[in-house]
């Protein structure tokens, strides 16, 4: 069978399992289970919202929605959700930017000296496959996770 039942709802009208042979079968799940998984993994938009509290900023933001949306109610009778929400993406583009990334300050040269020896060790071990090889990426890896738990440990008691 092309599909389960529950799945059935899913699959256009057009197809009819009769019309597929087992490896066009296939590739029909993969297309629906794909075309299923990319509704979740659509990257949110962030901004950086610090900015409004800066007055300055807030009063610039307010006016090129109001301006905007004005502007793009004059050219339409109605004014849909889709044009208000485009509106206000992109006035926050504009006005407020993208948050800026925060740096881990607990990751220093000695960490950085730490996963550089854990990879190496699991680039040997993945060459060698030998029980010690295997025990000396072990070691490893624990060493580095000691360090970097030790690191944010002490930067959640200094901050």
């Amino acid at each position: 069978m092309f599909l389960s039942k529950q799945r059935e709802k899913e699959r256009p009208d057009s197809m009819n399992c009769s019309d597929f042979d087992d490896s066009d079968s296939v590739i029909c799940k993969f297309r629906l289970k794909l075309q299923r998984a990319s509704r979740y993994f659509q990257k949110a938009l962030k901004f950086n919202i610090e900015e409004l509290k800066d007055e300055e900023k807030r009063q610039k933001y307010i006016t090129e929605i109001t301006g905007k949306l004005n502007e793009r109610q004059g050219n339409e009778r109605k004014v849909n959700w889709s044009t208000i929400k485009k509106t206000i993406l992109e006035a926050a583009h504009s006005t407020l930017g993208e948050p800026k990334k925060r740096e881990n300050k607990w990751f220093n040269s000695d960490c950085r000296k730490a996963v550089k020896k854990r990879s190496e060790a699991r680039q040997r071990y993945l060459q060698l496959k030998t029980p010690l090889s295997e025990e000396k990426y072990e070691e490893e890896r624990r060493a580095c996770k000691r360090l970097e738990g030790k690191k944010k440990l002490h930067e959640r008691i200094i901050a």
